[in-house]
């Protein structure tokens, strides 16, 4: 089982999913790939795999600052996060990926397996819980545009669902904090659609 608990070892993870993509496609395939989106529409439109690499972005940023925290010295990590975040740079995205790889070599996959052992852990959801909701998620879209539920209730239900879908895959980039940005988003959803 992945370990998502903390942003050490979800950056390990796709890290080291991005080391198994094969040199010969672009950087948006491989990216696609790694983050179970489908690689030939990221090739012609990667604009969907740009917004998980903002994800991604974030979470180095967080991930440098908690290892900031603790006190280690910067010179042990920070170059290797440097280097992951050179290949989720949006401007890099239609670049041979063999160009970026590189910079997820076994240097940078052993400093962030220390980060991910250093940093402590968050609360966690079962993975694969959520996996099997959101597939139940999709069933019960599915039925839903065969129901006969009325304009404004069914685009509530929809924005719901699509709150709750985007915070399951991107879990694994972000962690709880994707559950506790769906909150948010739910509740302001809510109360959008309740004043109206």
């Amino acid at each position: 089982m992945t370990d998502f608990s903390n942003s050490g070892k979800r950056i390990l993870n796709l890290v080291q999913k991005a080391q198994q993509q094969q040199n010969d496609i672009s950087t948006a395939e491989a990216w696609a790939n790694v983050l179970g989106l489908d690689s030939k529409i990221a090739k012609s439109d990667p604009h969907e795999v740009n917004q998980q690499l903002v994800l991604i972005r974030h979470e180095l940023d967080l991930l440098e600052q908690t290892m900031r925290d603790t006190g280690f010295s910067d010179v042990l990590y920070s170059p290797y996060i440097r280097k992951v975040r050179v290949t989720v740079t949006p401007n890099n995205i239609s670049a041979s990926w063999s160009s970026y790889k590189t910079q997820l070599n076994g240097e940078t996959v052993l400093a962030l397996r220390y980060c991910a052992e250093i940093l402590e852990d968050e609360p966690t959801a079962n993975f694969e819980e959520l996996e099997s909701l959101l597939s139940k998620l999709s069933e019960f879209k599915a039925h839903l545009d065969t129901s006969s539920m009325n304009g404004a209730t069914y685009q509530f239900v929809i924005s719901q669902i699509g709150i709750m879908e985007m915070a399951i895959r991107n879990y694994p980039i972000a962690g709880g904090a994707a559950i506790r940005k769906a909150f948010s988003e739910g509740f302001a959803d809510l109360n959008a659609k309740a004043v109206k």
